[in-house]
């Protein structure tokens, strides 16, 4: 017995370590082809939107980004969206999901006992027993109190790295509840400078059609006195039923657009909420960090939400090699039984026995070895969507930043406009003050301000919901402040 068992520490255990690892000797060259890129160069573009008076250097988005607007009815309604979304509600409640169910895997790497009490009534009947066990009794009970203990040794920590998965898993709950939680600001933001724009739309279309009917009056009586023909009336009566159109698609869009913003701040749509119309729109120079392409993952939590799916595959794939290294586990169990309740504790009837075991595969049809290459392609995969995802982020960034010079440029062109077209509605009325030009004249002259004024409505509206969007691009005020000194994502 002693020369086998020294055979088998000897010989059997190294070759069946060695058969194993030869199995499983590409996965480690595979993780390290595929490798997570944690920065993208964008000094560049950075630089050159400085350079401009659309941005100035500053800070990233804070917490509270939307308070840059100084919109105090901004601020209350995204609030509320927090506080009462039910979407936002049901990530908070699966990053609180995904914390337990690591508590529930972190509870292997510990012994395990168990307490279990036992009753068994037998009764055996006369007729089949032996002659010399006739003149027994043939009921009689037998109860147990026992305490069962059983313990796997992590030798290959197969159970850590399943438990640093089920935290990365959690981590990756954490990261999209921001992202969720983001996006909902994000949404009434832009909802909200959507129903502001639309209102001063709505304002100014009212103007018009205003001016478009003073001048259908007196084309009216200028055909009265036989000066215009039915012709001129007709165009501007068209001109009027194209304007009342229009405030009529537009009011309709309002109440869409109220109803939408309603159901993003998790309120019901059927209700009423009193919406303050403000005037203009804000154009503030943005602030932006010059460091965005070195800072960008610790920025934006969805970039961490990958990062820590690629961590937690990176741990399934050690759970799958482990697999094909042996177990060996301890099992032990202690207590008491006697054939009555009034000996269970006594010193006689305690029992104990202890049962160490190995557990090593020998042949499952190859369901390790694809149990292992699944968790690898899934590795790579989470490895090519975070890649993408960063190009995707740089990507956003740089779109946004050419918006905001974009849509400022021509707001620039169209600002002066509207002043060079006030000025000469102003030289106009003056003019026809003294009895120079007509009411005709200043009518038109004012329907050329009014036109011009709706296309900066336009132009302001795209610089808004542009500024917000790069406000998007770059996280919205999320920030992992763990991220640069993280030893786990750092092996990534």
């Amino acid at each position: 017995m002693g020369q086998s068992s020294k055979f088998i520490r000897k010989w059997v255990c190294p070759s069946i370590l060695l058969l194993s690892l030869s199995s499983c000797s590409s996965w480690s060259s595979t993780l390290s082809k595929v490798k997570i890129q944690k920065e993208i160069e964008l000094k560049e573009k950075t630089d050159q939107a400085l350079a401009t008076n659309d941005f100035r250097k500053g800070y990233w988005p804070e917490e509270k980004w939307w308070e840059m607007f100084e919109d105090q009815q901004l601020s209350s309604f995204i609030q509320i969206g927090i506080d009462t979304n039910p979407s936002l509600k049901a990530a908070e409640a699966r990053v609180k999901q995904a914390n337990q169910e690591a508590f529930v895997t972190r509870a292997k790497l510990f012994p395990q006992i168990q307490g279990f009490f036992n009753y068994l009534y037998t009764f055996l009947g006369r007729k089949g027993l032996p002659a010399a066990l006739k003149s027994f009794n043939p009921n009689y009970n037998l109860f147990a109190l026992m305490l069962d203990f059983t313990y796997e040794f992590d030798f290959w920590r197969k159970n850590m790295n399943a438990y640093q998965a089920a935290l990365g898993a959690a981590r990756t709950q954490e990261a999209i509840n921001q992202q969720t939680k983001m996006i909902l600001s994000v949404s009434i933001a832009k909802q909200y400078y959507d129903l502001q724009a639309n209102c001063t739309r709505m304002a100014i279309l009212q103007e018009i059609l205003e001016n478009k009917t003073k001048l259908f009056r007196l084309i009216e009586l200028r055909r009265e006195n036989r000066i215009d023909n039915l012709i001129d009336i007709n165009n501007v009566k068209q001109e009027i039923l194209s304007l009342q159109e229009a405030l009529a698609g537009l009011a309709g869009e309002l109440k869409l657009q109220k109803n939408l913003l309603i159901t993003l701040m998790g309120k019901n749509p059927a209700e009423e909420i009193k919406i303050m119309t403000i005037w203009d729109l804000p154009n503030k120079t943005f602030e932006l960090p010059d460091s965005i392409g070195l800072d960008l993952l610790a920025r934006r939590p969805d970039l961490m939400a990958q990062v820590w799916t690629v961590y937690s595959m990176t741990r399934q794939v050690g759970v799958a090699v482990a697999q094909f290294l042996p177990n060996v586990n301890l099992a032990a169990v202690g207590g008491t039984d006697a054939m009555s309740f009034s000996d269970l504790f006594s010193s006689k009837a305690w029992s104990t026995g202890v049962l160490p075991y190995l557990t090593f595969p020998v042949f499952l049809g190859g369901k390790l070895r694809g149990q292992l290459k699944a968790q690898l392609a899934a590795y790579e995969a989470a490895v090519y969507d975070y890649n993408s995802l960063l190009l995707n982020a740089a990507n956003e960034v740089v779109s946004g930043i050419t918006k905001i010079n974009t849509a400022s440029e021509k707001l620039g062109y169209q600002n002066d406009e509207v002043g060079s077209k006030k000025d000469n509605y102003n030289l106009v009325y003056s003019r026809y003050k003294h009895g120079i030009d007509s009411m005709i004249k200043v009518l038109m002259s004012d329907y050329d301000f009014l036109q011009s004024r709706y296309q900066q409505v336009d132009l302001s509206s795209e610089r808004v919901q542009a500024s917000i969007d790069l406000v998007r691009a770059l996280g919205g005020g999320y920030h992992y402040q763990q991220a640069e000194n993280n030893k786990e994502i750092k092996k990534l």
